[in-house]
């Protein structure tokens, strides 16, 4: 079993009737409340299906009405108690007080002073 991206999905009325509405109910009960929804997910008849979170995403607009993110969920796999295992690390080299002050100069060199996603 393997965790990977998130999927995103929206309703269909062409294949559920009635499904936009459920689903936008859903979505704005579940964020209102600040909850997620778990769900069983089976991508595809005959495959197997998986636990999941349902995290809901409200529509984004900017200054112009353009939309920049839509409305719908994110479904994330959840792993199952067996794959979940404890991370062993143990720091080998400790820095010194000018390593982290170096470290934090260049940190603060590579920050963006204006960063904006429709950039990318």
């Amino acid at each position: 079993h393997v965790a990977g991206k998130s999927t995103f999905i929206r309703p269909s009325e062409a294949v559920y009737n009635g499904s936009t509405d459920f689903f936008v109910t859903l979505l704005t009960r579940l964020q209102a409340r600040e909850k997620v929804g778990i769900v069983h997910c089976v991508p595809r008849e005959g495959t197997p299906g998986f636990i999941g979170a349902l995290i809901p995403q409200l529509e984004e607009r900017d200054e112009d009405n353009e939309q920049i993110r839509p409305m719908g969920f994110h479904i994330i796999r959840l792993p199952f108690a067996d794959d979940i295992r404890k991370l062993n690390y143990e720091p080998s080299i400790e820095p010194n007080a000018a390593q982290v002050d170096a470290a934090k100069s260049l940190i603060l060199k590579l920050k963006a002073k204006q960063f904006s996603a429709n950039l990318l």
